[in-house]
């Protein structure tokens, strides 16, 4: 019996352990399946994250392939916007210079229209034949205008046929004598002076003859008949070839009085230059004026002249619709490039949200797969565990099943022993009732022990899981106060570059309104100077048509001369230096005798023009005008001749005087700012001295001989401000500004400068405008411009000499 309470206390053992086993095993499952539920919805959780993560990957990449999109959009905009505002730029220039074409092509055809239609460069009686006839005061007489408005030449042979034509210019052409009658009355009843008229019935053409022409033809030089170089209408060919048609037109002056030796001077021969060789021998010659407009090229100039207007008009009209288009281009493209960085803005701050998310999610996500593979391995433990325990069960069972086969052995044993012994088993019940009860009592507090020391145990895994996971946690807390830390540090660094990138923006945008207020500025002076360029071309406009106006007075003064030479040699086949002789011998005394002899020679002439007298005595009276005015002007201009030669004279020679002294002073300068080393000026050219380059040659210490140009830039600013020094010494002024001179000097230079500075000081008051600290000590007196407020300048002044005195 002994062996079988035994034997069932192993029993009881067993079914306590299998208990225990079967309690810490549940546990288990029920920790198992806890980490099955939380490890699936960590990875619902990560696989959304990923899903996710996926999209803000996406949506990340469309941003900065948009961003990327706005940024070539916006620098294809950029590039169109300046190439848009250059060629605005440039049509402005194009417009502005086509505009003052225009004007001055408008201004030169309104003034040659006025001379056309005011008849300037015509003589008095043939400006009020032209009038009469133009506003039909001549009834029923056919005038056909002067012979300047019937022909036509080339620009190359004008000067030729105007020589050639000389004072008929202006003779009036006439249908018939009866014509010629009628303007002759017409003349003379309102007192309007004399003409001469070529009525075309009565003209008769001459010529060269075919003979002489044929070998005139092969000399050096010859170029054609007058008559065959111009070209008119049908009716006026006579007119033209009676004027011109014995008149012949050389190259040149050499081959001219080859021609005239030739034929004995028996043809008038005027050459390409305006030469004329006349019948007889005399030669007129010289400079022809050719600022002016002659009756000849006036009307071909208006014709010229209003085609290029025409063309100008258009031009302008294309290039201002061209600037319109180009403006609105330019307009545009700004607006365009305002909306795009506004885009480019919003895109940016997407982009950033996006990152930002899409780092939140990667952290998330790794701290997921984290705790998804500690709970895997918590339940690899777990697992491990529970077969360990299952295994230790089927143990504890195996070994109950085997007790209770001995136990079913002990019994047989006992009941054939009790069958022997009652009685004793009778006692022996009782005390193995007592004994099991006390062994109940026992094992059941074993088992209360051995459950306390199982619960135990659970505890103390589950104790230490709890400590890997704190552990776990703390490593996790650890690493997010790391990146805590960092991210306060990126933030911080983002604040102060925030910071730092505000006040580069408030500096930029005060920069932006001084900007504004120098634009704003520089727009009142271009529009001054533009309205000062306007008022400047309306003056030269004015002087060019006084100009104009003084040439054709010239002009018709010159015409008027030509005119009377050509009457006087048509009428009297007398040359100007045979009047002049005849005037001469008129002018000396004549005796008694030689006057009786005149007055019959004269008296035998018979009956007299009454009007020649008048005619001469006028003609006489003009001559004696011009001849005045003309030597009035050849001794004004000898006077000025002779003034200009002894003011360039004193000129050199007092440039020669200051160019040395300004020469010593330079070298004695330059010598004290360098602190060694040489300077000189030299003329480039000593022959033309007062159009004469001057060449700087200087020579710092330890460096040769160059031109200053071959310097450095601190150097080359050194040199200049030496030179002006060596000026300055010539002559001090009061007061000088010098505008940032010091400004490419290094330190050394400066403190140099300022101290040569002091030293003119006494004759010279200097206001320096600078940026250099060492110039800002060397002052007496300091002026510094500050902005605290928007718009608002405050001037802020320190006495350097008061502050030393004051300490």
């Amino acid at each position: 019996k002994m062996e079988m309470m035994d034997k069932l206390d192993l029993i009881t053992d067993s079914k306590t352990a299998i208990s225990a086993c079967n309690s810490v095993v549940e546990s288990y499952q029920s920790r198992l399946n806890s980490i099955n539920k939380d490890v699936s919805i960590l990875i619902r959780e990560k696989d959304a994250f990923f899903l996710e993560k996926e999209s803000a990957e996406r949506l990340l990449t469309e941003t900065e392939k948009n961003e990327e999109k706005l940024n070539k959009e916006y620098h294809e905009t950029e590039i169109e916007y300046r190439n848009s505002s250059e060629k605005l730029k440039k049509i402005e220039s194009e417009l502005h210079e086509t505009g003052s074409s225009l004007s001055t092509e408008k201004s030169k055809f309104n003034l040659l229209n006025d001379m056309e239609k005011s008849y300037e460069g015509y003589n008095k009686s043939v400006k009020a034949v032209l009038y009469a006839n133009d506003n039909r005061l001549l009834e029923n007489v056919r005038v056909y205008g002067t012979v300047a408005d019937i022909v036509k030449v080339d620009e190359k042979y004008e000067t030729a046929v105007e020589m050639a034509i000389g004072g008929a210019m202006q003779n009036i052409i006439t249908e018939d004598e009866d014509d010629a009658k009628a303007v002759i009355q017409y003349l003379r009843k309102g007192n309007r002076g004399r003409a001469t008229m070529m009525p075309v019935s009565s003209m008769k053409p001459r010529w060269v003859e075919d003979n002489v022409l044929h070998s005139m033809s092969k000399m050096k030089g010859f170029v054609d008949t007058c008559d065959r170089l111009v070209s008119c209408e049908d009716r006026f060919s006579n007119i033209i070839r009676n004027l011109l048609g014995r008149i012949v037109v050389a190259a040149d002056y050499d081959s001219a009085v080859l021609m005239a030796k030739a034929y004995s001077y028996t043809y008038r021969i005027v050459t390409l230059d305006g030469d004329i060789l006349q019948t007889g021998g005399s030669i007129t010659g010289g400079s022809v004026n050719k600022v002016t407009t002659s009756l000849l090229s006036r009307k071909r100039l208006l014709s010229e002249l209003e085609t290029t207007i025409v063309k100008l008009e258009s031009k302008y009209r294309s290039l201002t619709s061209g600037k319109q288009s180009v403006s609105e281009n330019v307009a545009k493209c700004k607006e365009k490039m305002e909306q795009l960085n506004k885009n480019k803005r919003d895109m940016e701050l997407e982009r950033i949200k996006y990152e930002n998310r899409l780092e939140s999610l990667l952290e998330k996500l790794e701290s997921h797969a984290f705790k998804i593979e500690n709970a895997k391995d918590e339940k690899e433990q777990f697992k491990k565990e529970i077969e360990k325990n299952e295994a230790e069960l089927k143990e504890l069972h195996e070994k109950l099943s085997g007790i209770e086969k001995e136990i079913d052995d002990i019994k047989r044993v006992i009941v054939e022993f009790e069958g022997q012994n009652k009685h004793k088993r009778q006692r022996k019940d009782d005390l193995v009732t007592d004994i099991t009860d006390y062994k109940v009592s026992v094992s059941s507090i074993r088992e209360s022990i051995e459950s306390i020391n199982n619960n135990l145990q659970d505890s103390e895994r589950s104790v230490q899981v709890l400590l890997n996971g704190i552990n776990q946690k703390n490593e996790e807390i650890t690493k997010n106060q790391e990146k805590i830390k960092n991210v306060q540090l990126e933030l911080t660094q983002l604040n102060n570059d925030i910071k730092g990138l505000t006040e580069k923006m408030t500096g930029a945008n005060l920069a932006v309104v001084k900007l504004d207020e120098e634009k704003k500025n520089i727009k009142l002076e271009i529009e001054e100077a533009r309205k000062a360029t306007e008022t400047g071309n309306k003056n030269i406009l004015l002087f060019k048509e006084e100009e104009n106006r003084l040439n054709v007075r010239s002009t018709k003064i010159q015409s008027d001369m030509d005119a009377l030479k050509s009457r006087m040699f048509d009428e009297y086949e007398m040359t100007f230096a045979q009047a002049m002789n005849i005037q001469t011998q008129t002018e000396e005394d004549i005796s008694p005798k030689k006057i009786s002899a005149l007055k019959n020679q004269i008296n035998s002439l018979g009956s007299v023009h009454v009007g020649a007298i008048q005619e001469y005595t006028e003609t006489k009276s003009r001559y004696d005008f011009l001849t005045k005015q003309q030597t009035e002007m050849e001794n004004a201009k000898e006077k000025l001749k002779r003034v200009v030669y002894e003011m360039n004279s004193v000129m050199k020679t007092k440039f020669s005087e200051k160019l040395k002294e300004i020469n010593k002073n330079f070298k004695k300068v330059f010598y004290e700012l360098f602190d060694g080393g040489r300077a000189e000026l030299a003329l480039a050219d000593n022959e033309n001295i007062l159009e004469s380059d001057i060449e700087v040659f200087v020579q710092p210490p330890g460096k040769n001989l160059q031109n200053m140009m071959l310097l450095s830039g601190g150097e080359r600013s050194l040199s200049a401000i030496a030179l002006l020094f060596s000026i300055m010494m010539l002559k001090p002024t009061p007061f000088c500004i010098l505008d940032e001179i010091e400004a490419a000097l290094d330190d050394v230079n400066v403190y140099r400068f300022i101290d040569y500075l002091k030293t003119l000081s006494d004759k010279t008051q200097f206001i320096l405008i600078t940026h250099r600290k060492g110039t800002m000590e060397g002052s007496d007196l300091l002026y510094g411009v500050t902005m605290q407020e928007h718009g608002v300048s405050h001037v802020v002044a320190i006495d350097a000499e008061q502050i030393e005195k004051t300490g």
